[in-house]
Order: structure tokens, then C-alpha cells, then sequence
């Protein structure tokens, strides 16, 4: 163990033993105040007496305890157990900020030489390592006497205090080896307070009973801050949680122009208006056990009655900019109510982290796409050598929420071979010939842009004859999709810093035929195309949603947890190439992608041509999500954050 962490227990066990012995019993010789005899009084003053009894009981009642400090009250009436826990909450922040900081300044008026020792030897400790903690309260939750006893003459409670910090540790270069800036930590932990004799001394006992949980906290002994060495393979996945906010909340929301997320919103609305009234509206969803019963999708009846709305205000539109934008707003706020999406991760139960709490995270990870264009064959030529295949005819894709509820929104794929569904090729395989002869050739492409185009799931070929053929997503072959930058980053060909969709492709470019193509496989996902004839030139591509995607306003998100044609509210850091701002907009989500896996997740398209694709390619931000509900939905939601 750390000697700094064997001085603190034995501080501890020191620190108790004093408090015992020096505060906290009581010698039965404690002086009584004593009192003169009243004075007689006047019948005036016996009148005037009486008009006041009644204020006078009331302010010389004691104060009601909770049922654990009862024994105390009943032992000593003096008892306060408000100001001793408004004591121990000041002392609290006082004596763990102080620490975090390295104030010893401060530390010093709070604790003995021997304790001061104690602190001092670990402040330095952390400074010639060159580590600096950032620590904030965010509030204490909850304060509360959860036992108490008197023994013999000697009285004793034990105090829990909930309290929510962010706590980072950073080195001398500044980089983050412990914590997150972004996580608040929920620290519920029961203190042994000292014990006490007279109310003039609560807060003194407060203060030193508060050393105590610094000692553990700092010391290690509590796990509310080893749980933060933990990194994210040591908890579950990401499940929802929804905190409902007010659009005031929305940073920016006054300033977006909502035109463009509208219009958007209502080509959403021409899918869901297909679909029958009763029907699901997002079939995929799976929220998780703490959300049993509970529906953010609904059914689309719930969305169509806003749908029409919505229709109807666009008829009757034709306002200025400045009217316009009011009257949109206005449209959503009264059609809508926000939730903010959050990250929960569990501790796995057989992980590190057993037993270590929840993390809650309000950030996400949000990367762009694009609809590419790139130079194609009809017919293979040795710098055309790869085919665009259209989904194969053996293809069989199953939605296993078809077969059991917990496994909604999980699909997989694969082709019948005898009586049973075996998996489909994969990206090596099929790149070796297996699909020859089974899956139709769209057109020929130069390897890497195969793989590119295969990434953002459509995009426009451009024949020799200048004549272009718009090809959306058909299908995928089942198998996982790996993001080849993290290979590159495991076999130390490039820095997680110089990742980048740019940087990819020119190392791909560079690399040998045979080198190229091994880190393409790396990826064993591998998808299929069709032509989109009927999509007009001005609109953009299909999304998984069926309609074309907006720039700038489509949003691809994980069906899980959020329905297709959902308005979506993003606050997003400021992404290269595209200005110092934040991304705070409306968007829709109209889209999915492999890649976009939980319920802070986003993808945003970012259009056509050369600027689209600087942006998409360099973007992976963090930022926020919020999504907006059919108000009759959101009213629907009774327990909001799961517990």
C-alpha cells in the first residue's frame, strides 16, 4: 500500500481515539446555569404576558429531529441537528477543496499539527509527481444523521453525506491521467461524526468529522474515486437516460434559423404518413430494462397529428425572415417537449469496476459525412478494378426483435445453406471471389473508393461519357464493421491525434496494393448498393429513412433509442474547417449508420462536394443531444432517468 494511505489510517484511528477522549464524553459535573428567582409581576404585566404566550411557546419549542437523532434530542434537548449538518456541509467543501487544491494554507486552520502532517505529506506527494486535481462541487445533495447512540455518557451519530463533484487529475502537460471533466461523480458516503457534548461544538465536530471523509476519499479507501482510473472497457455499454429541460435550456435556440430544419421535418413526415396509425413508429427501439413500457417512438398516430399541423402552418406561410422564424419556433414549442439525452454505463458485474457506481455522461461523440462522387467504370479497367455490387438475391437479413423484445433494434444477416442461416461472406472472402456470379455489378470502382464509398453508404459515379449514377445503401453482409483508423492507431501507424478521414486515404494511397488492401479488410463489413433513379438532381441522397437528406440538418442516429423523423437539438464543439462556432442547430434525425452506436451518437451530413467532405472527414466532436418529443409522448414518460 502507499505510505502516504498507511499514515492517513493511521491518522484516522488517531484522530478518533482523541475525539473520544477529549469531546466526546460527558463527566456528569458538568456547571448548570443557575437562575434568580422571577420578579412578582404587575396584572399589566401578566396581561401582557398572556397576549405573547402563544409566540413565546412557539419560539421556545425545540426544533423537530428525524428519527435517527431522536436518542440525541433525548438525551441532550440542546441538540441542533440543522446547524450540525450545515456545519458539516460548509466544513465538508472547505476541507476536500482545500485538499484538492493544495491549499495548505487553508487545511491548516482546520486540522491538528498531526493531521495537517498527514495532508501535507500527500499534497506534496501529488506535486512532485506533477499532478494538479481540479475539483468542483456541483452540490450536496442530501445531509442526514442515519444513526445515532448514547452509551453511558458518551453520545455518537453517524452522518451521510450525497454530494455531486467533478474531479480531474491532470498532468504537467495538462492531459487528463485521471477522471473526466464532463462526468459528475455521485459520492453517497456515510461519515462517522465525533461525538459531542454541548451545541457550541457542533460545527467544530462537524469539521473534523468531514477530515475523516477526506482521509478515505483521497486516501483511496472509498472507491467514489478509484471507480475514475476505470476506462470504458470496464462498463457495459451505453443505456439511455432522458432529463427533461426547458427550451430555454437550449443554448442558441432563439438564434437558429429554424426554415431549413423544418422543411426537413416535413419530408420526414411523408414516410411516417405511410404508415398505418397504430403501427410503431420506431420498430427498431429497444430502451432497456429501465424503461420497460415506455415508448419515445410511440405509435405514429402520435407524430402524423403533428405532421398535419405542421402542413397546415406551411401553407399558410409566407412571412418575412424575422416573422418566419418566430412563427417556426413557436410551432416547435408548442408541438414539442425537450429531453436531454444522457450516457448511463453500469459497471460490468464481473468487471474492475464491480460494484463502483453509474456513470452518467451528458456527452457524446458526433462525427460528419458526405455523399462522395467518384470517377467510375462500366466495365473493369486496370485502374477500375473492383465491382459495385447491388444486394445479392441470397441475402437474408433478420431483425431479431421479431423473436424476442430485449433484442429489438439487433439485426443480422446471412444466407440459407440447407435448413439453417449461416454468415454471409466477409469482406476478404468476398474481395476473393465469392460472390461471383451471384450478385449483380452496378459499375467498377478504384479499390480505395470502394471502401470510402462503402463508409458513407451513398453516393454519385461519374462515367467517362460525363453521364452520373446516384447509388444508395441496399444492404450489408452482416458481419461487424471496424473503424480501420483504430487498427492503424493499434499497429502505431499513426498517432489517435492525426486520425482523420484525409489522413486514411493517404496512407491507403501510399501504401503497397498488398498493404492497402490487408487494412481494408481489416474491415470485415462489407455493403451493398442500388441505383437511384428517381432521386432528383437538387435533392440530396436517401437516407435509411427513405427521404433525401438535408445538408447540414440530417442527422443519422442509432434507431435504438431515437426515432427516424425526430427533431434533434445539437451542441456540438467547434468542428476544422468549419468556423471557431459551436454546431448549435435543430436537426432530423433521417439516418443510420453502422457506426452510430448508442444514445448520445450522431452523424451529421454535411452534403456534396470538396467542402463537405474537408468537414466530414476531420469531424469526431463531442457535444450534446436533445431530442424532442410529441408533447402527448413526452406527458406519457413518468420516470424520466431510470434509477
Amino acid at each position: 500500500m502507499d505510505p502516504v494511505l498507511l499514515i492517513l489510517a493511521g491518522v484516522t484511528a488517531f484522530i478518533l481515539f482523541r475525539l473520544i477522549s477529549v469531546m466526546g464524553t460527558r463527566t456528569g459535573h458538568e456547571q448548570r446555569q443557575e437562575f434568580e428567582p422571577a420578579p412578582q409581576k404587575s396584572a399589566r404585566d401578566s396581561q401582557a404576558e398572556a397576549e405573547f404566550a402563544d409566540d413565546a411557546d412557539d419560539m421556545a419549542a425545540p426544533k423537530p429531529v428525524s428519527t435517527n437523532a431522536r436518542v440525541l434530542r433525548d438525551a441532550d434537548p440542546s441538540f441542533d441537528e440543522a446547524a450540525f449538518l450545515d456545519g458539516a456541509r460548509g466544513a465538508y467543501e472547505m476541507i476536500v477543496e482545500g485538499f484538492a487544491s493544495g491549499d495548505l494554507r487553508s487545511l491548516r486552520a482546520f486540522l491538528s499539527d498531526s493531521i495537517y502532517d498527514a495532508f501535507k505529506s500527500a499534497v506534496v506527494a501529488r506535486d512532485d509527481a506533477g499532478h494538479e486535481v481540479e475539483l468542483k462541487f456541483v452540490g450536496i445533495d442530501h445531509a442526514a444523521i442515519v444513526d445515532s447512540e448514547v452509551d453511558g455518557q458518551t453520545m455518537s451519530a453517524t452522518a451521510e453525506f450525497t454530494s455531486n463533484q467533478v474531479r480531474v487529475t491532470r498532468d504537467r502537460e495538462g492531459e487528463v491521467v485521471d477522471g473526466d471533466p464532463n462526468r459528475i461523480d455521485l459520492d453517497a458516503t456515510p461519515v462517522i461524526a465525533p461525538t459531542f457534548r454541548q451545541t457550541v461544538i457542533f460545527f467544530l465536530a462537524g469539521a473534523v468529522a468531514v477530515i475523516l471523509t477526506a482521509i478515505f476519499v483521497f486516501g483511496g479507501f472509498f472507491p467514489v474515486f478509484e471507480e475514475q482510473a476505470y476506462d470504458d472497457s470496464a462498463f457495459e455499454a451505453p443505456r439511455l437516460a432522458l432529463r427533461p429541460v426547458q427550451f430555454a435550456d437550449l443554448d442558441g435556440w432563439r438564434a437558429d434559423d429554424l426554415k431549413p430544419a423544418f422543411d426537413a421535418f416535413l419530408q420526414s413526415c411523408e414516410a411516417i404518413d405511410g404508415m398505418e396509425r397504430h403501427a410503431q413508429a420506431n420498430p427498431q427501439e429497444n430502451l432497456g430494462a429501465p424503461f420497460s413500457g415506455i415508448s419515445l417512438g410511440g405509435v405514429a398516430a402520435d407524430w402524423q397529428s403533428v405532421c398535419e399541423t405542421g402542413r397546415r402552418l406551411a401553407a399558410s406561410l409566407q412571412l418575412g425572415d424575422g416573422d418566419r422564424s418566430a412563427v417556426l419556433r413557436q410551432f416547435f414549442e408548442v408541438e414539442f417537449a425537450p429531453m436531454q439525452v444522457l450516457n448511463r454505463r453500469d459497471p460490468l458485474p464481473d468487471g474492475p469496476a464491480a460494484g463502483a457506481s453509474s456513470r452518467l455522461d451528458d456527452t457524446g461523440v458526433f462525427t460528419g459525412y458526405f455523399e462522395p462522387a467518384y470517377r467510375a467504370a462500366r466495365n473493369p479497367t486496370p485502374l477500375y478494378t473492383v465491382p459495385v455490387y447491388a444486394r445479392p438475391d441470397d441475402l437474408v437479413e433478420v431483425d431479431l426483435g421479431a423473436f424476442r423484445d430485449e433484442l429489438a433494434g439487433e439485426r443480422i444477416a446471412g444466407r440459407i445453406k440447407g435448413a439453417r442461416l449461416v454468415p454471409y461472406p466477409d469482406h476478404h472472402e468476398i474481395n476473393n471471389g465469392a460472390l461471383d456470379g451471384l450478385a449483380e455489378t452496378i459499375a467498377w470502382l478504384a479499390p480505395n473508393d470502394l471502401f470510402f464509398l462503402q463508409i458513407q453508404g451513398s453516393g454519385q459515379l461519374i462515367f467517362d461519357d460525363g453521364s452520373r449514377q446516384r447509388v444508395g445503401y441496399a444492404g450489408q453482409n452482416g458481419q461487424p464493421y471496424t473503424a480501420i483508423g483504430r487498427v492503424m492507431v493499434r499497429d502505431g501507424v499513426m498517432a489517435l491525434s492525426d486520425v482523420s478521414m484525409q489522413s486514411i486515404r493517404q496512407w491507403l494511397d501510399t501504401a503497397s496494393v498488398d498493404d492497402a488492401r490487408r487494412m481494408r479488410e481489416e474491415n470485415e463489413s462489407y455493403v451493398f448498393f442500388r441505383p437511384l433513379d428517381g432521386v432528383s438532381a437538387g435533392d440530396g441522397p436517401l437516407g435509411a429513412q427513405g427521404v433525401s437528406l438535408t445538408q447540414e440538418r440530417s442527422l443519422a442516429v442509432d434507431r435504438r433509442f431515437h426515432a427516424l423523423g425526430a427533431p434533434v437539438w445539437v451542441d456540438i464543439d467547434p468542428v476544422p474547417g468549419n468556423g471557431p462556432d459551436r454546431i448549435r442547430r435543430l436537426m432530423i434525425a433521417q439516418d443510420t449508420g453502422g457506426a452510430i452506436r448508442g444514445p448520445v451518437r450522431g452523424d451529421v451530413f454535411w452534403g456534396s462536394g470538396a467542402q463537405a467532405e474537408a468537414v466530414a472527414g476531420k469531424m469526431n466532436a463531442s457535444g450534446r443531444m436533445y431530442v424532442l418529443l410529441p408533447r402527448n409522448l413526452a406527458a406519457q414518460i413518468s420516470v424520466l432517468t431510470p434509477q
